[in-house]
Order: structure tokens, then sequence, then C-alpha cells
């Protein structure tokens, strides 16, 4: 459930109680303290590759007002996962971070920065949902479904 349709279902659940004659205020000790992070992840998808590997092509937000750094990316799909730079010329290569300037948005695939996911452990299939798990430097670890999609084929020449 998302957290705006939590925040929807508890203002609910408040007035429906006010409206029975409920006196408690406070939020439901599940959520009172859930932690949240300052950070989003927007399209996450997986493109298999070649050599047991695969590329995690997504977008994260930072939404907060400090400066962060993606610092880290796990998958249990995989015994490692890099995050590499990139630039003009092309793949950097392993990077230990990604700034995340804030209230903006970073992208993550070709051309860029990019997180290669190495010695996959089971094969993925397009349509398959794996989980990635994200650490920041600031905000609070999170995690997101990524679908697997069909790698990309190059258009044929005309």
């Amino acid at each position: 459930m998302t957290s705006g349709l939590r925040l929807a279902v508890l203002a609910m659940a408040g007035l429906l109680s006010a409206c029975a004659g409920g006196s408690s205020s406070s939020l439901p000790t599940d959520l009172a303290g859930t932690p949240t992070s300052e950070v989003h992840v927007l399209s996450p998808t997986v493109v298999p590759g070649s050599g047991g590997s695969a590329d995690a092509d997504l977008a994260l937000h930072n939404a907060g007002t400090a400066r962060d750094r993606l610092i880290g990316v796990s998958c249990t799909c995989a015994t490692a996962v890099e995050i590499h730079g990139g630039s003009v010329g092309g793949d950097t290569g392993p990077v230990d971070s990604i700034p995340l300037p804030p209230d903006k948005v970073v992208f993550f695939g070709s051309g860029g920065p990019h997180i290669v996911l190495l010695g996959l452990t089971q094969p993925l299939a397009p349509g398959d949902a794996i989980t990635l798990s994200f650490t920041f430097e600031i905000a609070e670890p999170i995690s997101a479904i990524a679908t697997v999609t069909a790698a990309k084929t190059p258009s044929p020449a005309a």
C-alpha cells in the first residue's frame, strides 16, 4: 500500500472513530515508528545481458532538501551488484557512489550511471519480478520491485 493511500485510510479511520465516539487520535503503532526515505525509486526494470549479468534501468528521485548519495544496491538474484559511473565517453566502471542532488531525479541506464547485476543466481525471463534494495548515505534504505524486460535490439539499418 502506498504511503498516500495509507494516510488516506488512516484519516478515514480517524474520522470514523471520531464519529463513533472513539477518543484515540494517535497513529497505530505499526505505522507510527516506520521510517520513511526521502529517496524514491521510479520505473525500475532489469534487462538480462550475456555472461550471467543484467542491467537495472531506473530513476531515483531525492525528494529531500539535503544532498544524498547512492552507496549500495543488492539483490538476492545476483552474487554481486555494482554501481557504474557514466560519461559522454561511456562506462567509467565501478564507483563507490552516485550523487543525488536535492529535489532532482537521477536516471540510471545506458549512457549514464547504471547498475549492473553480476553472477545471476537464477535465470531471468521477461515478466519476472525481482527485488532491488538500495542504500544511501543519508536516507533510509529502500527496496523496489523491478520487472524483467526483454533485451533491446537495435533497429535494422534503413
